[in-house]
């Protein structure tokens, strides 16, 4: 299965041998290094390449979302002139930019049909997720296909719907007005389901609209 992986450190030795190999195994390879020029080879063999440096999380946080792994192959920084609180530093940067591209504020694709999600079934059913921090507003993913219909559930916390519904921890809604917009009154995580009405199914299936 096709996997998006971030590399850091692609012009060492290491790390060169394995973008080559996680390229040309048809993975979405996403290299990040501050001298881009080093990689150019590698964007003709269809590698994202991405000027960065590893203390710029917004950078590595845009990078590392929705990502399926990484590696991070990067030597001492013998200039600096205390290397353990560099890699403290460096460690810390790197932690906190996982953590912001979680599912943190974006759907997340968990279950699905199609090659973007990681667990792959033949179903016309799809399951994403959430964490929508307090006092941010989420709309809708686009619809995957026509005749899609969405059951939002608050796994733990509380969203206000359009300014006219709430929901609590537990509690579910089939949307059905047009473009709404969820606030989180507190960090909430969420779950979507997305199934399609008119969908070939057959009753003996785990899933609704399971393809026959």
């Amino acid at each position: 299965m096709k996997k998006k992986i971030v590399i850091l450190g692609a012009t060492g030795t290491v790390g060169n041998k394995i973008s080559e190999n996680l390229i040309n195994e048809g993975h979405h390879v996403i290299l990040i290094a501050r001298h881009i020029e080093k990689l150019e080879r590698y964007r003709s063999l269809g590698a994202e390449i991405i000027a960065g440096d590893i203390t710029d999380v917004e950078t590595l946080t845009s990078a590392f979302a929705n990502a399926d792994g990484a590696f991070i192959l990067l030597p001492d920084n013998v200039k600096a002139e205390n290397t353990r609180a560099y890699q403290r530093d460096v460690t810390s940067r790197l932690i906190e930019a996982i953590e912001k591209s979680g599912s943190n504020n974006q759907w997340r694709k968990i279950v699905g049909k199609g090659d973007d999600y990681p667990l792959q079934i033949n179903s016309n059913t799809r399951l994403m997720d959430l964490r929508l921090e307090k006092d941010t507003e989420i709309i809708l993913p686009e619809s995957p296909a026509e005749n899609a219909a969405f059951l939002f559930y608050v796994f733990d916390g509380k969203i206000n719907i359009n300014g006219t519904m709430s929901l609590v921890t537990g509690e579910s809604v089939l949307v059905e007005i047009e473009n709404p917009t969820f606030q989180a009154t507190e960090t909430s995580d969420i779950v979507l389901f997305i199934t399609q009405t008119n969908a070939v199914h057959f009753d003996g299936g785990m899933y609704s609209c399971n393809l026959q």
